[in-house]
């Protein structure tokens, strides 16, 4: 047997054993598995929950309250993976409900500023009523969040917790 011709192939070998033992050892670190997968969209990355979300009952509507934080547009589509929406608050009982549930925490609502007609609007393109809770419109602050019986303008881009809401079904 010829060792000058083996003893490079045995060292070879124990390089790739070596560097495939360390890809398996540090992949996981690299690349860790957590609640949610991203897929790349257009502007932004939506992201997929992996697991079942628990939905909250009020009258004829379902409402998650994520335990999570996301910027805005981030928040929206993860309503819309729920086949959801962010929360529109309808009336006062609706109000009371969500403001139940948001004592300890900012969460994003379907509420944004349109500097075209310079109103707040639901984004079902519905304007909103003032009478139901006051909300002033601030520069560079063109979503909202609500938190503990109070909405304010908040900027699109900080992360917080968001409400969506679908139809019960």
């Amino acid at each position: 047997m010829n060792w000058q011709q083996v003893v490079p192939g045995i060292v070879l070998l124990l390089v790739k054993l070596t560097g495939t033992s360390l890809f398996f050892v540090f992949f996981p670190q690299i690349f860790p598995k957590g609640n949610i997968t991203s897929t790349s969209t257009e502007n932004s990355s939506a992201r997929t929950p992996l697991k079942q979300q628990r939905w909250e009952r009020f009258r004829e509507h379902d409402y998650l309250f994520s335990e999570e934080k996301a910027k805005w547009l981030i928040s929206q589509a993860d309503c819309e993976q729920w086949k959801s929406k962010l929360v529109i608050i309808n009336d006062t009982k609706e109000l009371e409900f969500v403001i139940n549930k948001t004592a300890m925490a900012n969460y994003f609502i379907g509420l944004i500023y349109s500097e075209s007609t310079k109103k707040w609007e639901w984004t079902n393109h519905k304007e909103h009523k003032m009478n139901l809770f006051p909300i002033k419109a601030t520069m560079d602050k063109e979503c909202a969040a609500i938190r503990a019986g109070v909405v304010s303008p908040v900027s699109c881009y900080d992360e917080y917790n968001w409400i969506c809401e679908k139809t019960y079904s």
